[in-house]
């Protein structure tokens, strides 16, 4: 929910620390990424347009409900779990990247500085609290409450309730309800900032690869 965010960005520095990220020489307090990359899995960004029309936003893996980095992984790297995760298998990765040029998030980022790199994105955490039942971190350690952790239906119902119920505060759509086939994280955005200002474009019902994918399994 960006209109509680505050930008602190404990989400982003628990998430680096806690996936073991943290470079020598990092200090938190001045470590302010400008994308995702292999060392930042989620990030918050600031869009301003004037003192009175400014936001912050965070970024990740969307977990897309038909995942375009599945569709495109030619080794099966990649994986769409039943709890929404969209989980990825570093032994059978080969490199090839096809997943971060698919991916319309830009969410899936190479390890450029390793001899053997790996692919990395957000996981959902989904080893270091999920498989716990504990929510993840960023949900954890947010003090305004922005990021709330869930089942999908529950969170879509309880985001359209804060639209109902605050009609001036929320531009009225929920990003990642029907977007490219749904994804797994939602947003709300204040009244006023689109979403394609905040950096998500608004992308049709249908993901960007599903008309290519049904012509090479039909083929194939």
């Amino acid at each position: 929910d960006c209109t509680k965010c505050i930008g602190c960005r404990a989400c982003q520095n628990t998430c680096k620390r806690t996936h073991g990220l943290e470079r020598a020489g990092d200090d938190p307090r001045y470590d302010m990424p400008t994308e995702l990359s292999a060392h930042s899995l989620t990030l918050i960004q600031l869009y301003k347009e004037s003192d009175q029309k400014w936001s912050f936003v965070k970024k990740q893996c969307l977990h897309c409900s038909i995942p375009s980095c599945v569709s495109v992984c030619p080794v099966s790297a990649f994986k769409k779990r039943d709890d929404g995760v969209v989980a990825y298998d570093e032994s059978k990765c080969i490199g090839c990247r096809y997943c971060c040029v698919a991916c319309p998030f830009n969410a899936p980022t190479f390890e450029y500085d390793k001899a053997a790199p790996e692919i990395k994105k957000c996981d959902f955490c989904k080893d270091l609290r999920l498989a716990k039942g504990l929510q993840p971190w960023c949900a954890e350690v947010c003090p305004k409450g922005a990021i709330k952790f869930g089942h999908r239906g529950d969170l879509l119902a309880e985001a359209h309730k804060r639209i109902n119920d605050n009609p001036d505060l929320y531009e009225p759509h929920v990003y990642g309800e029907i977007e490219i086939g749904g994804t797994s994280v939602l947003y709300l955005a204040p009244k006023g900032i689109t979403f394609e200002q905040l950096g998500y474009k608004m992308y049709g019902e249908v993901p960007p690869f599903k008309i290519q994918e049904d012509i090479q399994h039909g083929i194939f």
